[in-house]
């Protein structure tokens, strides 16, 4: 697998993905804005998502989020990633 720029391409919606910036190396995904509503995603702390009154719905603000699997809260990154690739394959055991 090889990184893949964000200025090139961007991971589908909400799919976590490794992503770097400087040395860091984390699990993060994508929210475009009005695509990942709360209902699908979770809540958005501490003020809510965007509201989009056309379909009723609040979605996560623009941005990425680190992506935590076992808890509720995904924490919006200090810093936008320059590069990110697919997780790898668990191993079969």
């Amino acid at each position: 697998m090889n990184w893949i720029p964000i200025s090139e391409q961007l991971p589908t919606p909400g799919m976590p993905v490794l992503v770097a910036y400087g040395k860091k190396v984390l699990r993060a995904a994508h929210a475009p804005p009005l695509t990942l509503s709360e209902d699908a995603w979770g809540n958005f702390e501490p003020d809510g998502g965007e509201y989009d009154e056309a379909t009723d719905a609040c979605y996560w603000p623009e941005g990425w989020y680190e992506w935590n699997e076992h808890e509720e809260t995904h924490w919006a990154l200090d810093n936008d990633p320059t590069h990110w690739m697919p997780l790898p394959l668990t191993p079969n055991v």
